[in-house]
């Protein structure tokens, strides 16, 4: 699965528990994938 997360986050917090191997985190700004 193939995730990407632009300038457009919100930070709504949606995409967080979408990931199964826990690599989204919030950045300083938006969520970051690790």
């Amino acid at each position: 699965m193939a995730l990407l997360i632009n300038n457009k986050c919100i930070n709504c917090d949606m995409c967080d528990p979408e990931c199964p191997n826990e690599a989204i985190y919030m950045g300083a700004k938006i969520y970051q994938i690790d």
